[in-house]
């Protein structure tokens, strides 16, 4: 069973050897749980630029701390995602960054971030898509985009 469904047995506390840990709101209590960051993913951001490594750095990983949503089963085709036992988080963080400067500004106009983790907790991606008109915080469209709201 994997731990991001409801009834998994886990541990609050997750590690893998040479992944980076960052906290975030655990689906089953409300509390703190670990989800993990590969080096491989690291590197990848880093080669993206400042303005990518800086929001995950800050942006991404507010959101996962501060959800407005927060789901399971995440379907998006726009980025090859459609599985059953990830989970989403969403809010939009009080800052963006420019990808090419790295400068800190405002949070991308009626726009939400989602950051997607696996169901095994490791930090799959994160990216902005239209707000919703009436729950400006969360994904538009967010009932047919994912399986379950967990709150």
């Amino acid at each position: 069973m994997t731990d991001t469904l409801p009834g998994a047995t886990y541990e609050k506390k997750k590690s893998r050897r040479d992944y980076s840990v960052v906290d975030a709101i655990d689906p089953h209590d409300g509390g703190l749980w670990d989800v993990l960051v590969s080096p491989g993913f690291l590197e990848w951001v880093k080669k993206r630029g400042m303005g990518r490594t800086k929001e995950l750095a800050y942006s991404a990983r507010w959101v996962l701390l501060n959800p407005a949503g927060l789901y399971r089963g995440v379907r998006d085709t726009d980025h090859d995602v459609d599985d059953e036992g990830w989970l989403c988080y969403s809010a939009i963080p009080p800052d963006a960054y420019d990808y090419k400067t790295g400068e800190r500004r405002d949070p991308w106009s009626n726009q939400t971030m989602m950051v997607c983790v696996t169901d095994e907790r490791v930090l799959y991606d994160w990216w902005w898509v239209p707000s919703d008109p009436e729950s400006p915080n969360l994904p538009i469209n967010h009932q047919l985009r994912f399986r379950e709201k967990i709150f």
